[in-house]
């Protein structure tokens, strides 16, 4: 499943054309590790949604190590078993 999040990108670079660009990777490793709001509500979603968190196995995609390494923390933090695959 997919969780919804109101992160505004509209600050953030986009490289490149419309139709074949991205946002700048850096930027979004910033948005997403700067404050724990976002991680906190997917945590939370994760916890209304799934039954139970220790019985599940999941990938989680990030924008970075950065990123893939807070939000691990986060879930560990939060008792969930988490670790990072680069």
């Amino acid at each position: 499943f997919g969780l919804d999040d109101d992160t505004d990108l509209s600050k953030i670079t986009w490289r490149g054309s419309k139709n074949g660009g991205r946002y700048d990777i850096s930027e979004l490793s910033n948005l997403y590790t700067g404050e724990n709001n976002r991680a906190n509500k997917i945590i939370a979603s994760l916890a209304d949604i799934v039954t139970n968190v220790h019985a599940i196995k999941t990938l989680a995609f990030c924008v970075s190590q950065k990123h893939a390494e807070f939000m691990a923390s986060k879930f560990n933090l939060a008792g969930i078993s988490a670790d990072v695959l680069t």
